[in-house]
């Protein structure tokens, strides 16, 4: 490709002291600076420079177009894992292949859900019936929150405010999450935990 095809006109009118020769001038930056030495080395010299500045220009332009972490995070997610840390050992707090999805709308409001790969059916197809045993087991192997949710660019954290939640000592609670978000993946750690003391990773991958 002739570098007057990929070389922009930043002036249209060059003056005679331009390194680029007559004739030769389309495509090509002005830089009247650029003087001395053979015709040659002016040419190379001001390709190399109008290149630079291509660059420049695009590079701008990529950091313009970055998104924010809000405009990352607004979408629906699907569990991959969620790990919580202890002092001493980790617990797949709702095994090794939980389910949940987490929908963050536009406008500021969040759902959670999660619960194991499997609950138990109640035995009498009434939940108001069950027995001690499946209300255990239900009860343990599932969660689900919902309410508002600010984004920290900053800090790049997310704050979610509880209004409603299955384990109901969270409602009324601001808490934070630090975030990153890497193509379709959503990891944030979360401080606190439904079974005492450590800290809980979650990790997320987008399905919209």
């Amino acid at each position: 490709m002739r570098s007057a095809e990929i070389i922009p006109v930043l002036e249209e009118n060059c003056s005679a002291n331009t390194c680029v020769p007559p004739g030769d001038r389309a495509g090509f930056a002005c830089f009247p600076g650029i003087t001395g030495g053979t015709p040659m080395e002016r040419k190379s010299t001001l390709v190399a420079a109008s290149a630079i500045s291509l660059l420049a220009a695009c590079h701008s332009a990529a950091a313009s177009d970055a998104k924010s972490l809000k405009e990352q995070v607004v979408g629906t997610w699907s569990l991959v894992s969620l790990t919580v840390h202890q002092t001493d050992k980790k617990v797949e707090l709702f095994g090794e292949k939980p389910r949940g999805i987490q929908i963050m709308d536009p406008n500021g409001r969040f759902v959670n859900i999660i619960t194991r790969s499997s609950l138990p059916l109640y035995a009498g197809n009434n939940r108001m019936q069950g027995t001690a045993e499946e209300y255990t087991a239900i009860g343990k192997g599932s969660n689900a929150l919902y309410g508002t949710y600010e984004v920290d660019e900053e800090n790049q954290t997310v704050t979610f405010n509880v209004e409603v939640s299955t384990f109901p000592n969270w409602e009324g609670e601001k808490q934070r999450r630090e975030s990153s978000v890497e193509g379709d993946v959503w990891r944030y750690t979360n401080p606190m935990t439904t079974i005492g003391d450590g800290h809980v990773e979650v990790v997320w991958k987008r399905l919209d």
